[in-house]
């Protein structure tokens, strides 16, 4: 993008609300850190200095301040996920903290987060910020992969732009910018990132000062992520979001009630989006092309990728590839000895247009499963939308603190495909430990055991 049209974006924003909400908001909080995550960053012990907690009245060495927040039990031989929270117009670090108020939600799922002190908008300014997360690693130990950016009003133009401008692009995993001045055209005369990016657009119905800038934004996101753009839906945010992007990058537009100068009220979507940013975009399993012919002149209705595709009641095989089969004696070993996760993926009606979560779920009766186990309806179809796809990732990565190691177990009912399903689409997420329990809830049952009233995690 061309210098003098960054120069026209530029603007000045005045919060009267900045100080509002809960003292603790602003505080860090403990991280329950996995006992063994699979893959994870590792820094050498001894090798930063950085403190763990509030650390306020940063300068870097280009001169740049900022505000640190780390968990209150940082441990620095662990690779963090990093967020760095751009200013709006003349305010510090300190007041878009407490504007924003990501805090103790941020460091209570892991993240360092930094809060940058606002200076007079450029191409160069953005160019100079989009050093702070390099730096921030010098000194605490950040997985530079997992670097997200936000921000409200400049805070917002300066995340959209540090993703596309050629001295900054690949910075950031993903964004979430808000109430950014950036509208379609000056958008038109901007050059797509060099590779797709995961993108959350937030901006407010009643932003009078740039009014449907946000929409105009995502839209050109959409289609610089190569997204199906008349096949959008509202995903489990309220929010808008494109299906079938390029690479499976999450791209959606969130409008919120308010004007401009009200940070919107989605900071768990947003570090939900930030903690789930892509999707696992299915392809053809070209390595497993025999088995998986051999299974179609086994069983109907099997497609390419492995997956059953319909009739999910009806006799099933006796194993699961990439997965092994339990019996009810091994299951119960299994959960007494390495403190399985059970997850029940029987299905039931999602009614989307319902106002809460308690009620997105249409079950006419009470539904029974096994004790301790997860529900997660609908996740052993073959084919999911993106908003299932998010659902599914979300829920195994909350489970499992993103042990990718970790024992899962997938059931229904007996005669059931659509946990043999499940167990294959886990694996496509990264996870190693999976089991097929195929004998499902009634067959825990016929061998004496107890089953409580289930109820499905909101989607």
């Amino acid at each position: 993008m061309k210098t003098k049209t960054l120069l026209l974006i530029a603007l000045t924003l005045l919060c009267a609300s900045c100080d509002s909400g809960d003292p603790l908001d602003l505080e860090s909080a403990i991280y329950t850190y996995p006992e063994s995550p699979v893959g994870a960053l590792l820094c050498e012990a001894g090798t930063l200095s950085g403190a763990a907690g509030i650390i306020d009245d940063i300068e870097a060495s280009n001169g740049l301040g900022y505000s640190l927040r780390t968990p209150r039990n940082y441990d620095a031989g662990k690779g963090h996920p990093l967020i760095v929270v751009f200013a709006p117009a003349g305010r510090n670090g300190l007041a878009t903290e407490r504007f924003v108020r990501l805090t103790r939600q941020a460091t209570a799922e892991g993240f360092l987060i930094a809060y940058l002190d606002s200076e007079k908008l450029s191409p160069e300014l953005i160019v100079q910020m989009a050093e702070i997360p390099a730096e921030i690693a010098r000194h605490w130990c950040v997985d530079t992969e997992r670097v997200y950016l936000t921000g409200h009003s400049d805070g917002g133009t300066i995340s959209t732009a540090m993703a596309f401008l050629p001295e900054s692009q690949g910075t950031a995993a993903a964004i979430a910018p808000s109430a950014a001045g950036m509208n379609k055209q000056v958008f038109a005369e901007t050059d797509c990132p060099s590779a797709p990016l995961p993108t959350m657009v937030i901006h407010n119905k009643e932003d009078h000062l740039f009014p449907g800038w946000g929409e105009q934004a995502a839209q050109w996101w959409a289609a610089c992520n190569q997204c199906e753009l008349e096949s959008a839906i509202q995903n489990s945010y309220g929010c808008t979001e494109y299906d079938n992007c390029s690479k499976g990058v999450r791209t959606m537009y969130c409008e919120q009630p308010g004007g401009h100068s009200r940070w919107p009220a989605l900071n768990a979507e947003i570090l939900d989006f930030f903690l789930n940013p892509t999707i696992k975009v299915q392809t053809p399993h070209s390595d497993r092309a025999a088995e998986i012919a051999q299974l179609q002149q086994n069983f109907s209705f099997i497609d390419g990728w492995g997956f059953r595709a319909s009739h999910f009641y009806g006799s099933t095989p006796d194993s699961v590839p990439g997965a092994s089969t339990l019996s009810t004696e091994q299951l119960v070993t299994l959960i007494e000895e390495e403190s399985a996760l059970l997850i029940n993926v029987v299905s039931a009606t999602y009614r989307p247009e319902t106002p809460t979560a308690a009620a997105q779920w249409l079950i006419p009766e009470a539904k029974m499963h096994i004790p301790g186990s997860i529900w997660l309806p609908n996740v052993g179809l073959a084919t999911l939308d993106a908003q299932f796809m998010a659902y599914f990732a979300r829920e195994l990565q909350r489970a499992t603190r993103g042990q990718l190691d970790h024992p899962l177990v997938f059931y229904c009912q007996v005669n059931c495909w659509g946990s043999w399903n499940a167990v294959q689409r886990a694996g496509e997420f990264g996870y190693s430990n999976r089991y097929w329990y195929p004998e499902g809830q009634e067959g825990w049952e016929f061998e004496g055991f107890d089953l409580e009233e289930a109820t499905p995690e909101p989607l």
